[in-house]
């Protein structure tokens, strides 16, 4: 049986404690529709993680640290990756923008959630990201990530001033190229799954 790899996309950051209170919004569509299971990750004005969490069915979502300012990253498989830097209690309606491709014939199933939230990482399923869409291996697969971004075989991630790539559990040492050169090599039906990780993993 052919091993599967985890693949991790790490920002190392450093978790600070606030006052449990509640910062709350609602997210739609050009169309002012509700937009259901968006990410929307809370940070510091200097990247520094606090909360992720995704929208409901209605599109609301609620977040508990609430500190003096702060930056929202707005992430969908289906939509454009939004920034907004905030100060108030109720950020108000925060729309999306639309990707220039579509899922309307992928049915995600309640036991398979396209993104799960847990303690900082976004845990996406790369076998629902990739149904009816053009990916060939691992490499264009986690470009297409909510967030990621992709330049001249370079990843980034939004929100985050550097990029630790991690595989199997290990931070990779590869440079920018080797690691391009695996992933590109990797089919995507090896990869199990994708975390994109916002806050400081445990030693």
């Amino acid at each position: 049986m052919k091993s599967k790899r985890l693949i991790g996309l790490l920002l190392y950051t450093a978790l600070p404690v606030w006052a449990f209170s509640q910062i709350k919004g609602t997210i739609v569509d050009i169309h002012q529709q509700p937009v259901e299971g968006a990410t929307i990750v809370m940070q510091l004005p200097d990247s520094t993680y606090l909360e992720a969490t995704i929208s409901a069915a209605d599109g609301t979502f609620m977040l508990k640290p609430e500190p003096e300012s702060y930056q929202l990253i707005v992430q969908h498989l289906l939509y454009q990756t939004r920034q907004i830097k905030g100060r108030a209690h109720d950020v108000g309606i925060i729309t999306l923008e639309p990707k220039d491709y579509n899922l309307e014939e992928v049915v995600i199933k309640g036991e398979r959630p396209l993104v799960k939230v847990e303690d900082g990482r976004l845990g996406y399923d790369l076998s629902v990201l990739s149904e009816k869409r053009a990916v060939n291996n691992a490499y264009e697969a986690i470009s297409k990530l909510p967030g990621v971004q992709e330049s001249n075989g370079t990843l980034s991630l939004a929100g985050a001033s550097s990029l630790t790539i991690v595989m199997n559990g290990k931070p990779t040492t590869m440079t920018a190229d080797q690691l391009e050169t695996l992933l590109r090599n990797t089919p995507v039906d090896r990869v199990e799954k994708a975390e994109v990780i916002y806050s400081a993993p445990p030693e």
